[in-house]
């Protein structure tokens, strides 16, 4: 391989790592038909052991279906899996609509200041911040937001693990 201008990187067990500049000739690995053959035989092999599993996956749900009634699959199975999805991603959207409002109230884009809402007690904060006797006032919007973020993702959390039929025997 040394005179293609392959270099040897790295060995490690029965796997190695090659490298070829791109500016030479086009890099083939297998030189000879018979080691070519071979390795499209292994992937052949592999595949058809995939094709197996997947078979005898779909076998063992058409049983399934057979023997319980559409209906009942989907009150049994596709709701109860779904509703833990559905609060997680919930859990974690509430607080980063939350942290957009915030951010985009920080730098000016948001709500306008009238409106009360937490990105302009952040930004009313941070105008106040500069002067050295004032830089209180940041901290309690702060951990008003911290507060509102992780309760809201602890719940969703809560929700989605008492809704996951994979926690219930």
């Amino acid at each position: 391989m040394e005179d293609s201008g392959v270099e040897v990187v790295c060995r490690w067990f029965r796997w190695v790592i090659l490298r070829k500049k791109v500016a030479d000739s086009p890099f083939v690995l297998y030189t000879d038909a018979e080691s070519l053959i071979r390795h499209y035989g292994n992937i052949r092999a592999l595949f058809r052991a995939m094709a197996g599993i997947l078979l005898v996956c779909f076998l063992t749900n058409l049983v399934n279906y057979m023997i319980n009634p559409f209906p009942a699959i989907i009150l049994l199975d596709l709701i109860p899996a779904c509703v833990a999805v559905v609060m997680l991603r919930m859990a974690l959207a509430i607080p980063g609509a939350i942290g957009s409002e915030v951010f985009l109230a920080y730098i000016g884009l948001g709500l306008p200041i009238s409106i009360p809402s937490l990105g302009n007690l952040v930004n009313k904060g941070r105008s106040m911040m500069m002067a050295p006797s004032l830089r209180y006032q940041l901290i309690v919007p702060a951990i008003i937001l911290s507060v509102i973020t992780i309760c809201f993702y602890l719940v969703g959390n809560a929700f989605s693990d008492a809704a996951d039929p994979k926690n219930h025997v």
